[in-house]
């Protein structure tokens, strides 16, 4: 998780400082879930090019990701990782849907939502791996 976290930051950063989405595309008008499926399925398809792609399937890998490290913490009982674990989803989740949110309407706040959701899970996955290493 901390590795494809990384990768995702530096993608992140190349896209918002080298890269502009287009004001009109797939997922900017709509309802809510249309326009978020829309523009999901846009960026997935290579509509916003190889480095939007590239971080959409980083963050979905991501979030599905953190489900599986949330079940396997609570498989093998690990309290440690549990809570980690938890915490790491909240952040990867919130990323990832403020990413959409992005997609579709270009907004600095959910380009800041998603650094500072960032942050939450790195820091918390990061923690899990330090204090696992401490029992």
């Amino acid at each position: 998780m901390l590795g494809l976290l990384v990768a995702q930051f530096v993608i992140g950063m190349t896209l918002d400082l080298f890269i502009k989405i287009p004001e009109t595309h797939p997922g900017t008008s709509g309802a809510y879930l249309a326009r978020t499926i829309d523009g999901y399925g846009w960026a997935l398809t290579n509509g916003g090019g190889v480095g939007l792609t590239a971080h959409v399937v980083i963050a979905t890998i991501l979030a599905l990701g953190s489900i599986a490290t949330l079940g396997f913490s609570i498989a093998a009982r690990n309290k440690v990782w549990v809570i980690a674990a938890s915490f790491g989803l909240i952040g990867v989740w919130l990323a990832f849907l403020n990413g959409l949110d992005f997609i579709d309407n270009n907004l600095d706040k959910h380009s800041f939502a998603m650094a500072m959701a960032f942050m939450i899970a790195l820091i918390s996955y990061g923690s899990g791996l330090y204090l696992a290493k401490q029992k």
